[in-house]
């Protein structure tokens, strides 16, 4: 059988042996759900704003009711008037919430409990509004001087650069489609390490290299578990093609940018997970005991926190000197750069230049974890020093 073959029969092995594991199962359930409730729920958000409903009681100044009517207007929300008899009947409205806030006399406003600042707004100028009106006709004064008296003046705006309405969801889509990223690597990674961990404890590597080399063992672990978590992500990509199909946002291309999103995460994930992959592998291969793998994780684990970090900064700034440097260091380059690309102009040879940088990294990871992994996986016992398994295998 052929090196190649030997190397796609272990990957089929690890991605079946991950994919029937019901963590695997229930978070990848979990997460679908999530991800397929979140359209509802922005729908819902997004739903009509309900008319404000204001009481009104006793005496009240001419022409309320439709300088209401014309100071909601301004705010883009509408209001409802109901006229009640008594002060107690409003404040039972009041308590059975079927107004909003009641005007007393023209001249004291009631809640219920908790005040709002635009409501109050919103009477306050219909009632300053409608004191002026009459004022203005006991003065005697025209329709259009009470016009120019009352109305206020029309500033035109301008702005020298077009504001973009794809940018804050551009935002949000990055930051989201980021902590995928983020999880997606330091999850599959993690199961690299306890894949090595688990066939170094129960012995079953030793039977596996009776026929194959170590390190066609560590290539198809890594290909075998990525292929699970590409899978995982398409999965969720399709769901979340789903969810934008069926919401709309003014002016926002939501397919398209979700388009985008979907395949950058994708993109960077093969180059992000196959780093730190063979990186966890290679520190899992060092020790032979799950209550010991949380010590040798834990250095990639930290390694990619701070590029995390970065991207928030990213986000409100991708062009920001610390965001330039942090998007060519290998290690954070599959989290930060897809960010600037999202919601910056990252230049293309800047992007070409962080992938070539990452991809000679993961060679010369391949080409050290390789030997390190070869000299400790048929080790037992106590944790395996990197320079004692370098040694092992120098000829």
């Amino acid at each position: 059988m052929s090196r190649y073959r030997q190397v796609i029969l272990l990957a089929r092995r690890e991605f079946v042996q991950r994919a029937k594991s019901r963590t695997f199962l229930v978070a990848m359930g979990t997460l679908v759900v999530v991800v397929a409730l979140a359209g509802p729920i922005i729908l819902l958000l997004q739903g009509e704003e309900e008319p404000i409903d204001i009481g009104l009681v006793g005496s009240e100044p001419a022409a309320l009711e439709s300088g209401l009517h014309e100071q909601a207007a301004a705010f883009d929300v509408e209001v409802t008037v109901t006229r009640l008899k008594t002060v107690a009947e409003a404040e039972q409205a009041l308590n059975d919430e079927s107004i909003d806030v009641v005007l007393v006399d023209g001249s004291e406003l009631v809640w219920h409990e908790d005040e709002s600042l635009r409501t109050a707004t919103i009477v306050t100028g219909a009632v300053a509004a409608a004191e002026q009106r009459v004022v203005m006709e006991e003065l005697g004064l025209t329709d259009e001087e009470m016009i120019r008296l009352v109305a206020p003046t029309q500033l035109t705006q301008r702005t020298l650069v077009a504001p973009d309405p794809e940018e804050e969801p551009r935002q949000i889509a990055a930051f989201v489609g980021t902590f995928i990223l983020y999880m997606s690597i330091l999850v599959f990674g993690q199961f690299v390490a306890m894949g090595t961990v688990e066939e170094k404890q129960n012995r079953v590597v030793e039977v596996v290299l009776s026929r194959v080399k170590p390190a066609q063992v560590l290539v198809a672990k890594v290909l075998g578990i990525g292929a699970l978590g590409l899978a995982q992500l398409l999965v969720l990509a399709a769901t979340v093609t789903v969810v934008i199909s069926i919401i709309e946002i003014p002016n926002v291309s939501l397919p398209s940018l979700g388009a985008e999103i979907i395949g950058g995460v994708i993109f960077w994930f093969l180059l992000g997970y196959t780093l730190y992959a063979f990186m966890f592998a290679t520190l899992g291969a060092t020790v032979s005991r799950q209550e010991d793998l949380g010590s040798v994780a834990f250095l990639p684990s930290v390694l990619v926190l701070p590029g995390f970090f970065i991207t928030v900064r990213a986000i409100e700034n991708p062009d920001l000197l610390l965001v330039r440097l942090a998007s060519f260091f290998p290690p954070w380059t599959p989290i930060v750069m897809p960010v600037r690309s999202a919601v910056g102009n990252a230049p293309f040879w800047e992007v070409a230049l962080s992938v070539v940088l990452v991809l000679v990294s993961i060679y010369l990871l391949v080409r050290i974890g390789a030997r390190v992994y070869t000299g400790a996986l048929l080790r037992t016992g106590g944790k395996v020093k990197l320079r004692e398994a370098w040694k092992a295998t120098r000829t």
